[in-house]
This record gives structure tokens, C-alpha cells and sequence, in this order.
């Protein structure tokens, strides 16, 4: 579901009431990040963020030789809703694919950090 769908329906707020940000325990590690710290995700195009959840659904990878990590971010947060977080749309490119005109919203490179606290970006 997008945003609009999800973040103006109180029950699913309460339940998940913020922005966060799956990411794997090497990863985590490796940042001096720990479940439940906020972080900021950055890319090219903005920031966002975000509550940490360090999760073994996602696992780090190798390209040829070079450990790949990946995080997961949902996209029903944003700025409509007051106090629910940052939109991970921040973060993304609004550039179609040529062939197909379909949206890259889903992928980009990005940092993260641990924030020193959870309005660094206010």
C-alpha cells in the first residue's frame, strides 16, 4: 500500500507509528548502530530519518569480492501525517525507466549514520 493508503489510518499508526529502517546486525555493527537508535539515511538527494531495526531478513552480499549491504525502507510515511516521520521518497531519484516510463522510486544508493538525536534534521 502507499502513504496515502496507510498513514491516515490510525490503528496501522499505532502500530507502526514512525519512519524506520530495516537493516542486517553486520551492518548495524559495522555503523555502531543498535535496534531501536535513530539514524539518518542519506543519498545525492536528500535525507531522511529514521528508527533502526536490525533484522536478520536482510543479509549482506559480495559483488565480485566487495560486501554489498542493503537496507529496506516503507514508503507509507510522510509529510502529511504530523509526528509519523520522513518520507523515504526524499531519498529517491523521479526518473523513469526509458523503455518502459516506469517510475525508479524503489532503488538508490545511500549512507547511513547514526544520528545524535531524532530531530537532527529539524
Amino acid at each position: 500500500m502507499r502513504g496515502g493508503e496507510t498513514r491516515n489510518v490510525p490503528n496501522l499508526l499505532e502500530a507502526e507509528p514512525q519512519l524506520y529502517v530495516e537493516m542486517s546486525p553486520e551492518l548495524a555493527k559495522e555503523k555502531g548502530i543498535k535496534n531501536g537508535d535513530g539514524v539518518i539515511v542519506e543519498s545525492i538527494r536528500g535525507k531522511a530519518e529514521a528508527i533502526a531495526m536490525v533484522t536478520v531478513r536482510l543479509r549482506p552480499f559480495t559483488v565480485q569480492g566487495r560486501t554489498i549491504h542493503e537496507i529496506g525502507m516503507p514508503f507509507c510515511f510522510g509529510w502529511t501525517t504530523p509526528g509519523c516521520g520522513d518520507a523515504t521518497n526524499r531519498l529517491t531519484s523521479s526518473v523513469g525507466d526509458p523503455n518502459t516510463t516506469i517510475s525508479e522510486y524503489k532503488a538508490c544508493c545511500v549512507n547511513i549514520r547514526k544520528a545524535n538525536k531524532l530531530t537532527e534534521l529539524s
